[in-house]
């Protein structure tokens, strides 16, 4: 509401990193954070969640000092107090069980590329090793192949996008079957018929029409 009345347009301003991109992509003129809160002049935005309890407790520490906002924590049986600058997300080791340096690297290199995808030999140059080298590290690791947990990934963004009321049906559409149609090409015959996460969860709460099966031939449709 405040982005779309004008009144963050000089301000710093965070939200939940699941509806970073979107917002961005609606207010591309507004300065997207990603900390868990942000104290301007006269704004305060939150990422929702327990960071909504990070933030009263930096406002109490500020205003009546770091002793009380320690005892409220305690009171609310917190480990720590989290900084405003600590990460939303778990980082990516935590969030996937995983330890190899190259594999983490890689993985935060897709997530920064999700809609202009790089080819598997870009991934690999990224992070100093070989196709073929990047292959087997995805095989050992993951159990898959680089370019189908690529695909996962830059889906399960499209259902993200399908799933926000800030993002109308044709637009998601049109994102879901941009993200589908890149990729369908370098797919094995297979995987071009797995169930599309993104346009399956938007049919199912009537965003899209088209294809009651929920493949990928859905998002290939709406396009």
């Amino acid at each position: 509401m405040l982005a779309e009345a004008g009144l963050l347009q000089h301000e710093r301003v965070t939200l939940h990193w699941e509806a970073a991109s979107a917002f961005q992509e609606r207010y591309p003129s507004l300065t997207v954070s990603q900390e868990l809160f942000e104290i301007d002049a006269r704004r305060i935005t939150c990422a929702g969640g327990t960071a909504s309890i990070d933030l009263m407790l930096d406002l109490i520490g500020r205003r009546h000092g770091a002793e009380l906002a320690a005892q409220v924590s305690e009171q609310f049986v917190l480990g720590r107090i989290r900084q405003r600058s600590d990460h939303q997300r778990m980082q990516i080791a935590a969030r996937y069980g995983i330890h190899n340096r190259k594999l983490i690297q890689v993985i935060g290199v897709m997530e920064q590329h999700m809609e202009e995808p790089l080819s598997p030999d870009a991934l690999a140059e990224e992070i100093g090793v070989t196709r073929r080298q990047l292959e087997r590290l995805f095989c050992s690791a993951m159990k898959d192949t680089p370019t189908h947990f690529y695909l996962g990934l830059r889906l399960a963004r499209a259902a993200n996008y399908c799933n926000k009321p800030t993002c109308p049906s044709p637009p998601c559409a049109w994102h879901a079957a941009s993200i589908t149609i890149a990729f369908l090409p370098h797919l094995p015959h297979p995987l071009r018929f797995q169930p599309a996460p993104g346009p399956q969860l938007a049919m199912r709460d009537g965003a899209l029409a088209g294809n009651r099966r929920g493949k990928l031939t859905q998002a290939r449709t709406a396009w």
